[in-house]
């Protein structure tokens, strides 16, 4: 519920800044940044709260896998198709 709120304030602020400037601000940068905390978050939750490392494990990949999916935002193209390819196989693989 959180991500989802913070996507659409993010979403409305870019377009509020599209709509008065003309520029717009790509801000995926700021949204993989609040889910991956979001991720480690549900982690730790799932750390205090369950003994199956199994729910661990797989919450914890989820993780990686968006901060793999967060890595080509920042990076050269051509490279992050790659990345961002192996990524994708990556999470289909789990």
């Amino acid at each position: 519920m959180f991500s989802l709120v913070a996507f659409v304030v993010i979403g409305f602020l870019d377009l509020k800044t599209l709509a008065l400037t003309g520029v717009y601000l790509g801000s995926f940068h700021s949204f993989y940044t609040i889910l991956i905390f979001s991720d480690i978050i549900i982690v730790l939750i799932a750390l205090r709260y369950t003994l199956n490392y199994y729910k661990i494990f797989r919450y914890s990949t989820f993780v990686i896998a968006t901060i793999f999916k967060r890595i080509p935002l920042s990076i050269k193209p051509y490279y992050d198709v790659i990345i961002g390819i192996t990524a994708s196989v990556y999470v289909l693989l789990l």
